[in-house]
């Protein structure tokens, strides 16, 4: 059996199979640091360590029986906004040889592909990664090669994994060569169940079902997707030196931010957190939409679903939703009443646990809307 153990750092994981194998023979670890590599080498003198950035490395012929490991996970960027900012010379480099790569992206999604490539025919993964991958849209065309590539075993384990860090994790396992996901429950070692498993999988997000999540599902008849066009307010990038805005009060309107949405179905109008005014007549230069009715709903809540009528039409800026209704009869004031529901909160939180603290546009454009009657049951029943 050949292994592999990508970024490897002090080799954890190519330890305990040299335990378990009696040897070292056939066990690869690749690591960026050198200072690292040098004391692994006298640790491990058998150990077949290898110096280098495992995302341009070229492994030739070689291939792997097992990959395994912790890849680090970050957005490369500037060093101001991002924490993988001494590889930003790479990420053109990156971009053009990894196919999966979409947005900003996340440097773990790299190693998962790169990975991946490197299995024999009837190959393993198994890598401790962040739980994001699971449902953000960046990772779409990863979950879609994984998908093509071979059977998805994900394995959700939650927070507190890591000590000090704030990450939910799960372990992902890629069967080469075998179809379908198996989706299990492992927030409790000592009890790790089955959530759902198909043999068809094709790259969709990853979420969990539950007997309330099946009933919401089965018995709403419309989704947000179908009878809303969903907008992002403006990002700071528009906001900064735009003309149109202005520190001076006299005559004009707070721009409002995800501050201002300050609970279920209520904007605070009046508290400018942002510090900047915008005279009415101007709004609709800003963005045309800002004058229609619409629900603004928080992107930054926790995951909870905040959302309230916005019919004063206020410019916005920052992590706030735009449900803008693409029909005339569409009860605004309803639909946010039950998007702000216990049963609605409840339905996010099962499907979605903590894979995320974010609510995204990709979740708000599924997430379905059952009619009052079936909340009311719903609220009764879970």
């Amino acid at each position: 059996v050949r292994v592999l153990e990508p970024a490897c750092g002090y080799a954890p994981f190519s330890y305990a199979i040299s335990k378990l194998k009696g040897s070292w023979k056939n066990i690869v670890g690749v690591e960026i640091d050198p200072v690292i590599v040098e004391r692994i080498r006298k640790m491990f003198p058998e150990y077949d360590v290898r110096l280098g950035d495992f995302l341009l490395i070229d492994f030739e012929d070689e291939r792997f029986d097992l990959v395994i490991g912790n890849p680090p996970y970050g957005i490369i960027g500037d060093k101001s906004h991002y924490p993988i900012h001494f590889l930003k010379d790479r990420k053109a480099i990156y971009k053009r040889l990894y196919e999966t790569w979409r947005g900003k992206y996340n440097i773990y999604g790299l190693f998962i592909e790169k990975a991946v490539k490197l299995l024999n025919e009837n190959g393993v993964l198994c890598f401790i990664v962040p739980a994001t991958w699971m449902i953000l849209d960046e990772f779409s065309k990863l979950r879609g090669f994984l998908a093509e590539n071979g059977k998805v075993k994900v394995y959700y384990l939650g927070k507190g994994v890591f000590k000090g860090l704030n990450v939910t994790t799960t372990i992902l396992i890629l069967e080469k060569g075998n179809i379908g996901l198996e989706l299990y429950d492992a927030v409790n070692l000592n009890d790790i169940k089955l959530n759902y498993e198909t043999p068809n999988y094709s790259g969709e997000m990853i979420t969990f079902k539950t007997k309330l999540t099946e009933y919401i599902e089965s018995t709403a008849k419309m989704t947000i997707g179908e009878f809303f066009e969903i907008r992002i307010s403006p990002r700071s990038i528009e906001v900064k030196g735009n003309p149109l805005l202005s520190k001076e009060k006299a005559g004009r309107l707070p721009l409002l931010i995800g501050r201002n949405l300050v609970s279920h179905g209520v904007i605070d109008y009046e508290a400018c957190y942002t510090g900047l005014y915008i005279k009415p007549e101007d709004i609709p230069k800003f963005r045309k939409w800002f004058t229609t009715d619409r629900i603004v709903v928080g992107h930054t809540k926790g995951g909870k679903l905040v959302a309230a009528l916005e019919d004063r039409h206020y410019a916005w800026t920052g992590d706030i939703y735009h449900l803008i209704p693409k029909r005339r009869d569409v009860d605004l004031h309803q639909i946010a009443e039950i998007l702000n529901s216990r049963i609605m909160n409840k339905y996010m939180q099962e499907k979605y646990r903590e894979i995320t603290p974010h609510v995204t546009k990709a979740q708000l454009k599924i997430l379905p809307i059952p009619d009052k009657n079936i909340l009311k049951l719903a609220d009764s029943i879970f």
